[in-house]
């Protein structure tokens, strides 16, 4: 039986890892894997592997234990800076470690423990694409508020500015008239 470390990652405390987690306890059972160790963060991916300490603690396990692969769920899960991304990915194969990304079935390595160069150039598209994946919601995101503003809707969050408060449809706001003397 081989022996593998999962990295489930999601971005913020509202979103949750559990498909992540059941896709690969099913892929793992299914491919004859023993998961030694579960790895979970909900933080950014666009911090650092090295700011992110569930990562780190992953990396340096690896280093000392015996594991044949580490699995994730899309590559996007370790992270969205293509630099650090692929740095991770050197150092597993570096220590002859496979990398499975789940999503789109890439191995990093063969079974023989060489290089797949065809998953590498492929997993550098992916890479770039995760980041452009990310740029191009910003700026959708950032279009939408500012439409929504100009139409004048509330452009988003929780929480309105202190001074102003929801008019009735609970898109639209206007001046909150008890705040208005204290701006």
């Amino acid at each position: 039986m081989k022996t593998c470390v999962t990295y489930v990652r999601v971005s913020t405390n509202q979103q949750e890892v559990d498909r992540q987690k059941k896709e690969l306890e099913t892929y793992s059972k299914n491919n004859d894997y023993q998961i030694v160790k579960w790895y979970e963060e909900k933080i950014s991916g666009l911090k650092k592997s090295s700011e992110r300490p569930q990562l780190t603690e992953l990396l340096n396990f690896v280093k000392e234990n015996p594991v044949d692969s580490v699995l994730v769920y899309e590559i996007s899960r370790l992270g969205r800076i293509i630099s650090d991304v692929n740095s991770t990915i050197e150092r597993l194969t570096d220590l002859k470690i496979n990398l499975y990304i789940h999503k789109e079935g890439i191995n990093t390595l063969k079974h023989d423990k060489s290089v797949d160069e065809t998953s590498q150039m492929i997993l550098s598209f992916l890479t770039t694409y995760s980041k452009i994946e990310r740029d191009t919601f910003i700026k959708r995101s950032k279009s939408g508020v500012i439409n929504s503003v100009r139409k004048g809707d509330w452009g988003g969050g929780k929480y309105l500015p202190f001074g102003y408060k929801r008019l009735e449809d609970g898109k639209k706001f206007g001046i909150d008239e008890e705040e208005r003397p204290i701006i």
